[in-house]
Order: structure tokens, then C-alpha cells, then sequence
């Protein structure tokens, strides 16, 4: 092999090295987005939760004081 072709591997290697750092950042960038995004689907599930049953409780209230 010679010495330019040596040189263009090297230079092959180092860009596929440098590219799979910038993909293992943005892999990352995106685990920490979706761990924030169930977070926040979880605490907008409860919130829609307590909210149904304080509905379900007034319309109970409602219910009980028509009669």
C-alpha cells in the first residue's frame, strides 16, 4: 500500500471517529429530550387524571343536591 493511500485511510478512519462522537452527542441530546418529554406526558396524565375525578366528584355533588 502506499504511503497517499495510507494517508487517505487515516484521514477516512479519523472522519468516521470524529462523525461517530458527534452521533453518540446527539444520541444522548436525544435520550436526556425524551426522558423529559415522559416526564413531562406522565405529570400532564396525572394532572388530566385528578382532574377527571374532581369532575366525576362535583357532578356527584350535583347529583346529590338535585334530589
Amino acid at each position: 500500500m502506499t504511503e497517499p493511500m495510507i494517508n487517505k485511510l487515516e484521514s477516512a478512519v479519523q472522519s468516521l471517529i470524529e462523525q461517530n462522537h458527534q452521533l453518540k452527542e446527539q444520541v444522548r441530546e436525544l435520550q436526556d429530550k425524551n426522558e423529559n418529554l415522559q416526564l413531562e406526558h406522565s405529570e400532564k396524565e396525572e394532572r388530566y387524571n385528578r382532574q377527571q375525578q374532581r369532575i366525576q366528584e362535583i357532578l356527584a355533588q350535583l347529583s346529590d343536591s338535585a334530589v
